[in-house]
């Protein structure tokens, strides 16, 4: 099976490219990247395609990615990491571009599932207090899951499911923490022993990045059908970051 793959040298996508790389029934992994992935080297069933434009999708890539079974959407920057333009664009252009070039691929007997790695605290009801972070994540959610539910060319478009993760924490995963940016000062010292904390008394918000990599691994690779778990909303396509525990079984 092949799955497609942007954000692989973040720490949720790191997770999530290792979790297809040890997975049997992921037989090939495109990468979407602006630069090298470390991790995916030596890997034979890695193809990283280094792509500049994320707004712009050429034929010959389209044709490239037509027989894979899904997408991993974990491409993003953080509120405080650019300006709010920059923001808009990477965070909401960038997506919404990508799965609308997926939506018009014509020839396929079966839609694309499209795994967008959004998080807690997206709102699809933004009032006055509401950070950048939650509208921004909550309108691309709209944008997609409104995709989802359209027919192009006279086929089904995509089959969306929203993941939502709380404080990812991939302390207890040593095969990726050679290939996870590195926070330095204050917030590289002090989040450590947050997250450990969480893990005990705030599970609900506690994400640990293995199980969470084989969790949305399991949904890319599996029909794109609406969930029936606890902590999963909106029709079956919101994974909160309680369902995606439940679903990885924690």
């Amino acid at each position: 099976m092949h799955l497609i793959l942007t954000g692989a040298t973040g720490v949720v996508g790191s997770a999530v490219l290792r979790a297809m790389l040890i997975a049997p029934m992921v037989t090939k992994v495109t990468i979407l990247s602006r630069r090298r992935v470390l991790q995916a080297e030596g890997q034979s069933k890695v193809d990283v395609v280094i792509h500049q434009d994320f707004e712009n999708y050429n034929a010959e890539l389209m044709e490239r990615l037509k027989d894979a079974n899904g997408c991993v959407w974990a491409l993003g920057i953080g509120q405080n990491a650019a300006s709010k333009a920059d923001y808009i664009r990477i965070n909401k252009s960038y997506t919404l571009s990508f799965a609308n070039a997926l939506a018009n691929t014509t020839g396929r007997n079966t839609p694309y599932i499209f795994i967008f790695i959004s998080g807690e605290g997206a709102t699809h009801s933004p009032g006055p207090l509401t950070t950048l972070y939650g509208r921004i994540k909550g309108e691309t959610e709209i944008a997609l899951l409104s995709l989802s539910n359209s027919v192009i060319n006279g086929q089904d478009t995509l089959r969306v499911y929203v993941v939502r993760p709380g404080a990812v924490d991939p302390s207890d995963q040593p095969d990726i923490r050679d290939f996870i940016p590195k926070k330095g000062g204050v917030l590289g010292t002090i989040e450590p022993p947050v997250r450990a904390v969480m893990s005990v008394i705030y599970k609900r918000m506690h994400t640990p990045s293995k199980e969470m990599g084989q969790a949305i691994v399991t949904l890319a690779t599996g029909t794109g059908g609406p969930l029936k778990a606890k902590g999963v909303e909106g029709g079956g396509r919101i994974v909160t970051n309680i369902g995606l525990r439940n679903l990885a079984g924690l």
